[in-house]
């Protein structure tokens, strides 16, 4: 089962909305992903990134991207400067929407 923390442009800076998952009963067969939605979330286009559990690991894509160029590459940038509080929000069931939030870096 999996949770679900709505982040929109004005918490993350970046232009398009995003889904961060929690693993609830942590039984999930992949690691922390994020959703993006290039246009409204009811479209299910959403392109699904991976979160780096560990420095030095690059976020990879899964599946078809349907967020291309510069809104890519802030959902990457996005990505990187917060794989530690998105994967805590992942694994961490005391760790909730409001403390992720409190705890995300927004890019430049």
């Amino acid at each position: 089962m999996f949770g679900m923390a709505n982040l929109r442009p004005e918490d993350t800076g970046v232009d398009v909305l995003l889904h961060a998952y929690k693993d609830i009963d942590l039984h999930a067969r992949h690691g922390p992903r994020i959703k993006a939605y290039p246009g409204k979330y009811t479209d299910g286009r959403a392109t699904v990134f991976s979160v780096p559990t560990r420095d030095g690991v690059p976020v990879e894509v899964v599946g078809r991207a349907t967020v291309r160029g510069k809104q890519f590459r802030a959902v990457v940038e996005f990505i990187e400067m917060n794989w530690r509080p998105l994967v805590l929000y992942w694994y961490n069931p005391d760790y909730g929407q409001d403390d992720l939030l409190a705890d995300l870096i927004q890019p430049d």
